[in-house]
């Protein structure tokens, strides 16, 4: 009896949220692009504003399974960035979705080469120059999107949510954040960071998921261990770090960053790209004061990994889930990027 009340209040607040969600719904266009084996399915949102300025923003997702609008994420940032004249494309991530393939396959170079076929099929089908295209990544698109943007004249313009720059100080700060939340004792954290290293040093030899099986530690049977596939995706990945990417980012750049982010070191990532950036002037880095990784309000959503409770009260919030200084430092700064822009093509 309990599990048929949970499963019919579940119900009944899935089809509140539904509605409360329902003014964001809009227009777009369907469409397939191709990467490799994988056909995509993208969709394409036109800018509402009578004054459009001709650009187009591509989002690119972070880690997980996600679907072209993150679970109903995106929308709430779309309305603005729209409002403004700025057509979307997202897509569906492999095996998601329309999508064919599968995500955890992956390699952040085989990420980096669906978005450049993304925007090489914006450019055929709807004839944008580079200079108009923009990209907008969140947390692990941090090691694709600097790639395809350095030395790229078919990227006018970047901005980064929650980006970290190493794959392996990411995950050992996610690591002590995580133990800090459940208030681990000094004993539990120092053993769970020497196993994190171990781990890393023990990767390099796993020629195969049964050599990592074989080899798990206590702290990792504790947590159950990673999936074959998770594994893999790991595996590939582990190593990426995207200083040198940045290095080749003449494009203006905005990076915004979440003051009580759990999941990534923002005194890290500021600290690396402003010596990067020390003798240019494109890009604008900031700090937002009450904000999370993916930059909602802390008091509300600061976790690491959400649930149903957090999906809810995003719906229900809508886009005052925000951070206070989200809309206007991201309003502000496409209004100077466009008017650089107009002047630049006079």
């Amino acid at each position: 009896m309990t599990s048929k009340i949970t499963a019919i209040v579940f119900g009944l607040l899935l089809s509140w949220a539904a509605l409360i969600y329902s003014h964001v719904v809009v227009a777009k266009t369907i469409v397939t692009f191709e990467h490799g084996d994988d056909s995509l399915a993208g969709h394409y949102l036109p800018a509402t504003s009578k004054e459009k300025n001709g650009a187009v923003i591509l989002f690119v997702h972070g880690d997980g399974a996600l679907n072209y609008e993150a679970e109903g994420y995106y929308p709430l940032i779309w309305e603005s960035l729209r409002q403004q004249g700025y057509s979307i494309f997202s897509w569906d991530k492999p095996g998601v979705g329309d999508s064919t393939g599968n995500w955890l396959s992956q390699s952040m170079n085989d990420r980096q080469g669906e978005l450049r076929a993304a925007i090489r099929f914006l450019q055929r089908n709807y004839g944008y120059s580079g200079q108009q295209i923009g990209l907008l990544g969140f947390s692990q698109a941090g090691w694709v999107i600097p790639a395809v943007a350095a030395n790229n004249p078919n990227v006018g313009f970047v901005i980064g949510v929650g980006f970290a720059i190493d794959w392996i100080s990411q995950g050992e700060y996610h690591t002590k954040t995580r133990l800090r939340v459940q208030q681990a004792s000094a004993v539990e954290t120092a053993q769970a960071l020497k196993n994190y290293r171990q781990l890393l040093t023990n990767f390099a030899k796993y020629s195969s998921y049964a050599d990592y099986r074989q080899d798990l530690t206590d702290y990792h049977e504790t947590h159950g261990g990673l999936a074959e596939d998770r594994f893999s995706f790991v595996h590939k990945n582990y190593r990426v770090n995207a200083y040198k990417d940045y290095q080749g980012i003449e494009q203006p750049l905005l990076i915004l960053l979440g003051e009580d982010d759990l999941n990534v070191d923002v005194k890290d990532t500021q600290r690396q790209l402003l010596e990067v950036f020390a003798e240019k002037r494109n890009m604008t880095l900031m700090i937002l004061p009450n904000a999370t990784h993916s930059l909602l309000k802390s008091q509300y959503f600061n976790v690491q990994s959400p649930g149903l409770w957090f999906w809810l009260k995003l719906m229900g919030m809508q886009e005052d889930a925000f951070s206070a200084k989200f809309f206007p430092v991201l309003e502000s700064w496409l209004r100077q990027r466009a008017s650089i822009d107009v002047l630049s093509t006079e």
